[in-house]
């Protein structure tokens, strides 16, 4: 089991270092690094939910206060929320649950909303991302994805079928940045 102490034991020195000089891809592929370190998965490449579920929320506040920092606030995963719940009418709490499974709505208008999806198909592909300050609000972090789906090895995940449902990323991403208070 992981816990809140081994915060410590990552370094975010290169994170903050890409994320000051603007270098936003390589900033979400080190983010992607030092989430597998944090939760002590470098050796397989990637996290499976019951692994996350045991991410540490300090590592995970960190990563998101630096992308906030650095990006002016228009990058991060608490901004991530922000536009999920303020924006899309995303639930949290026992509701959040029937969000997941229903057929567009809030996560469809989540995906437009950050850029994840476009001409209504959503983005799978890494380099058809935007890595620049004008992508959409919210539109990074998004290397860590892959790290649970498994699409990006570059980012330090190695190749890993966790489904082609992007909804199951967030199924069970909203629920631990609402317990890590992001």
């Amino acid at each position: 089991m992981i816990n809140d102490t081994d915060v410590l034991k990552v370094d975010y020195s290169q994170l903050e270092e890409l994320l000051k000089l603007g270098k936003w891809k390589e900033a979400d592929e080190e983010t992607a690094k030092v989430m597998l370190k944090a939760a002590k998965r470098e050796k397989e490449g990637w996290l499976n939910i019951y692994k996350f579920k045991e991410f540490p929320c300090s590592n995970l506040q960190m990563i998101d206060q630096l992308w906030v920092k650095y990006s002016g606030g228009r990058f991060g995963f608490s901004v991530q929320r922000e536009i999920y719940v303020e924006k899309c009418g995303g639930k949290l709490g026992e509701d959040y649950f029937m969000n997941v499974f229903e057929d567009g709505g809030v996560f469809n208008d989540f995906y437009d909303q950050v850029g994840w999806r476009e001409n209504k198909e959503i983005i799978y592909s890494y380099n058809e991302l935007t890595f620049d300050i004008s992508a959409p609000r919210g539109h990074l972090p998004f290397a860590f994805r892959h790290c649970i789906r498994g699409e990006q090895p570059k980012s330090g995940c190695k190749r890993v079928y966790m489904g082609d449902n992007p909804r199951f990323y967030f199924s069970d991403f909203i629920p631990k940045i609402i317990a890590c208070n992001i």
